[in-house]
């Protein structure tokens, strides 16, 4: 009985650190790849795949975690140390969000 209730609690509990991952992940790609779409360092080819990238990030994280943009900025920051305002190149970019 012990056994069986305590492989409940770490099942819940991995199931829940496995969906807030997800959603921190949804929400880093979204802040990069606007981030990316707004880089000085690219041409306007290379900005408006970035931009397309960045709509449907947005979109998809949307449809799963309607909540504070915002967010997106700092886990961006978080993750791959890409913040608002910076400027990273196409390759770096193209590495993280084409994958």
């Amino acid at each position: 009985m012990k056994k069986s209730v305590l492989l409940l609690i770490l099942l819940s509990s991995t199931s829940y650190a496995s969906s807030w991952k997800k959603e921190i992940t949804a929400y880093a790609f979204e802040g990069l790849s606007h981030i990316c779409s707004q880089s000085r360092e690219l041409n306007y080819n290379q900005r408006s795949e970035m931009r397309t990238i960045y709509i449907n990030k947005k979109l998809e994280r949307k449809r799963e975690y309607p909540a504070n943009k915002d967010y997106a900025y700092y886990a961006s920051k978080q993750i791959w140390d890409f913040g608002e305002g910076d400027s990273p190149s196409y390759s770096e970019c193209a590495a993280i969000l084409k994958k």
